[in-house]
């Protein structure tokens, strides 16, 4: 957040949440009440700066935190560090505890004194034990994998809770590294950092692929300059390591597909003449989706609609395609 410049705060945006701004770089969200106000009615620990800290927060003014993001409602007990850090909703953290690096999801409780491992993940609605020994490279969550993840994390219980590790040993983190481009576009590095902070929210909240994989999508649509086809052609391609990542199952690639049908629902006039090309990009270009996630999502369109008839050429075609090649495939 030091690299926010006036105008351009969280206070001055125009979005639902309201931000109160104090010096350090502090930002309390504030609710309609306090709006107008000179001073919010609470205030943030004296340590404290580059942080945004939500509504209805407790937390004791002999606490610590900085370059960190706590949302609402979360209470922090005293003398409590806190340092790079997301810290999610409804969380209760005790006193004299140390947390650097980390994810905590919603509603986690840590009792005093726990000094979490560097860049540790613990998901939502974990009642963390002050005795766990967690091991290097691990997460803690409150759940089982979702089978969609079966094939890469293994786990062990332990109490009440699941110590979720990757089968190849790897770091649910890895060291940030510097862009490839400085051209104001993503480099691999900084697309491999992004897939690795999507993977650790991902685990935090154990969100499932197919939720990961759509919404994925949506914010690549919803980013500035995507307005025109040039310019969504030239960012696909910039973003094919990131796609190729996700949307290797055919599933995920039907939720690709599904993201693009809401993008669609939401912005028709602009959206709609790019829908056909970009389909047929992805595919064609890109190969990050196939002809059978295509036909499965254009079936599932509604016999009526518009998108429908605007995708019907493209499906003709794969359909056509498919149907030579199993005349080729009968004639040998």
């Amino acid at each position: 957040m030091e690299r926010w410049f006036h105008p351009m705060t969280l206070e001055n945006m125009n979005c639902d949440v309201h931000f109160s701004a104090l010096p350090g770089n502090v930002y309390l969200q504030i609710n309609e009440a306090e709006l107008g106000r000179l001073a919010p009615c609470r205030g943030a620990p004296k340590q404290s700066h580059n942080v945004t800290i939500g509504s209805e927060c407790r937390i004791d003014e002999t606490v610590s935190v900085s370059c960190s993001s706590i949302g609402k409602g979360t209470q922090i007990g005293e003398n409590t560090r806190i340092i790079n850090c997301i810290i999610g909703e409804k969380c209760v953290i005790g006193s004299d505890c140390f947390i650097e690096d980390s994810v905590l999801g919603d509603d986690v409780r840590l009792p005093n004194e726990v000094h979490l491992q560097k860049q540790s993940v613990i998901s939502e609605q974990v009642n963390y034990p002050g005795d766990l020994d967690v091991p290097e490279n691990s997460a803690v969550c409150s759940t089982t994998p979702h089978e969609d993840f079966e094939e890469l994390v293994k786990y062990k219980k332990t109490g009440d809770v699941f110590i979720w590790s990757l089968f190849n040993g790897d770091p649910f983190w890895n060291a940030r590294r510097p862009a490839d481009s400085g051209n104001g576009s993503m480099g691999d590095g900084e697309m491999h950092n992004l897939i690795l902070e999507i993977n650790s929210s991902k685990l935090a909240y154990n969100i499932s692929m197919e939720d990961v994989a759509k919404h994925v999508f949506l914010a690549f649509l919803s980013l500035p300059g995507n307005e025109t086809w040039t310019r969504l052609k030239e960012l696909c391609t910039k973003w094919k390591l990131l796609f190729k990542n996700y949307y290797k199952p055919k599933k995920s690639q039907v939720q690709l597909l599904l993201a693009i049908e809401d993008r669609y629902k939401e912005s028709t006039a602009e959206f709609g003449p790019m829908v056909t090309r970009l389909v047929h990009f992805l595919y064609n270009d890109l190969d990050v989706i196939e002809e059978e996630a295509i036909l499965e999502w254009a079936e599932s369109l509604d016999q009526s609609s518009e998108l429908r008839r605007i995708m019907k050429p493209i499906v003709d075609w794969l359909q056509e395609d498919s149907e030579e090649e199993d005349d080729d495939s009968e004639e040998d």
